[in-house]
């Protein structure tokens, strides 16, 4: 078990621990300072775009992942998926902003709308498809719980019921 700001040896090398939580609670990120080098992990996709935990997605925590890893202003970033990164503070700003406007849309489509259904608001918000809309439902759910727990908008959790038949 290691926590922000332990070290870790990978392979010769020892790299700073990072929590970087939003995508899982235990997301953790490790940064090679002397090379500059962050093994970031999930938590920025190629598409720049927030990437949901089934188990775990919280907006506010995902976004203070982004700025722990401006902080330490790593030079490379090698995601869990995809290609190396470069450019990484670019990255990191373009997560934020798409982060941003994402929280935006939700929270302007509720007032508009009022109450309205979680995948209703990953059309009408974050612009599903017909092929994006169970992901996208999971992620305007948590750009709406986020807004409920800043007191912005309301959200009420109703689980699925499941019969025989």
């Amino acid at each position: 078990v290691v926590t922000a700001g332990d070290t870790v040896r990978v392979g010769s090398y020892e790299c700073e621990v990072i929590h970087t939580p939003g995508h899982s609670q235990q997301h953790m990120a490790l940064h090679h300072e002397p090379s500059g080098v962050m093994l970031s992990g999930d938590i920025i996709s190629t598409n720049g775009h927030f990437m949901y935990g089934p188990l775990y997605w919280d907006i506010g925590e995902y976004k203070a992942g982004l700025r722990r890893i401006r902080e330490r202003e790593p030079d490379l970033l090698l995601p869990g998926h995809g290609d190396p990164m470069e450019n990484p503070a670019e990255r990191v700003s373009d997560a934020l902003s798409k982060a941003e406007r994402a929280e935006k849309a939700v929270l302007e489509t509720v007032e508009e709308r009022g109450p309205i259904e979680a995948h209703e608001l990953a059309v009408e918000a974050l612009g599903a498809s017909d092929t994006t809309v169970q992901f996208l439902t999971n992620v305007a759910s948590a750009y709406a719980s986020y807004l409920a727990d800043k007191g912005k908008i309301q959200v009420e959790q109703r689980p699925y019921v499941v019969a025989s038949s």
